[in-house]
């Protein structure tokens, strides 16, 4: 994830500024969301081993994979976790879990980072360095038509402390 000399990589430090809305409240609409992005939700299983959701909708079981930390690693996407009891309950009862994880992590998919990437330069004209040097966050919308993502930026600001 990093260069090995305490630094992370590009793509987890552009995970770490951009921010994407996504309609946290209502749980049912929440996982739809996920689904039309094509994520992988991870939910702890025990220590150092995971359950990979890949695929879910309405009325079907979800479909998961057990995995370690390898497997994470296997993905090659940038996550972001979500802590938020609320959010963990939810998803719990969308998956049909028996019990509520402490967190949950959402991997998006590749063709979607790259997007979001283009999107974020293109926003203000800046480079990537002169985003990060500014300290900037990237708020994005996102969404798929068809077997496109489509991707907007809601705004682009200074980072919250």
């Amino acid at each position: 994830m990093g260069d090995g000399r305490g630094q992370p990589s590009k793509r987890m430090a552009r995970k770490d500024r951009w921010i994407i809305v996504l309609p946290l409240q209502d749980h049912a609409q929440f996982m739809r969301k996920l689904a039309e992005l094509q994520t992988i939700i991870l939910v702890p299983d025990a220590p150092g081993r995971f359950r990979l959701y890949t695929a879910w909708s309405s009325g079907q079981a979800p479909v998961h994979t057990v995995v370690t930390v390898e497997g994470i690693r296997d993905l090659n996407r940038i996550w972001y976790t979500n802590t938020d009891a609320e959010v963990c309950v939810g998803v719990a009862k969308q998956l049909g879990l028996d019990t509520t994880p402490n967190y949950i992590a959402i991997f998006v998919p590749q063709e979607l980072e790259r997007e979001m990437a283009k999107k974020e330069l293109e926003y203000r004209q800046l480079s990537e360095e002169q985003i990060v040097q500014e300290k900037l966050e990237t708020v994005f919308d996102v969404m798929r038509s068809g077997a496109q993502f489509v991707v907007k930026v809601r705004e682009q600001k200074p980072r919250s402390q």
